[in-house]
């Protein structure tokens, strides 16, 4: 019997405007709001998966002043529980998904994330070996 492709409502999808009340919403949290802002906005703008989100770095993002940048996306860090790690960490270092061992793949940043994680570098003083 042939494999039927499965419906999608399209209405239950995020669109451009839904997904812009969201990152305000976060944005206007308290503590530390505004870094979970561009945490989800890197999810939405540059299409990366939450564990390669998790392991970038400052210095892994071109960010020009205006346009597009690009991320160097270089591994995964993948939540897995302190007790499930060697290290008592609770995200395990691993390789990109699907690539090979040290493999690396670059990413296009659309100019909204562009600058939005220019604002954030500045306002929390971030270095280049910074996390998030």
């Amino acid at each position: 019997m042939p494999k039927v492709a499965q419906v999608i409502d399209e209405r239950c999808l995020l669109n451009r405007d839904l997904v812009a009340q969201m990152l305000d919403w976060t944005g206007r949290r308290p503590r530390r709001g505004r870094l979970y802002r561009a945490f989800f906005a890197t999810l939405y703008y540059a299409g990366l998966r939450p564990e390669e989100a998790v392991a970038l770095r400052v210095g892994d993002a071109t960010l020009p002043e205006t346009g597009w940048g690009e991320f160097l996306v270089h591994e995964a860090q993948p939540e897995v529980g302190s007790r499930w790690t060697d290290t008592g960490d609770v995200h395990e270092e691993r390789d990109l998904k699907g690539r090979g061992e040290g493999d690396t793949r670059t990413v296009p940043i659309h100019p909204s994330l562009v600058a939005l994680l220019r604002e954030i570098i500045k306002e929390y003083d971030l270095k280049p070996a910074a996390l998030r």
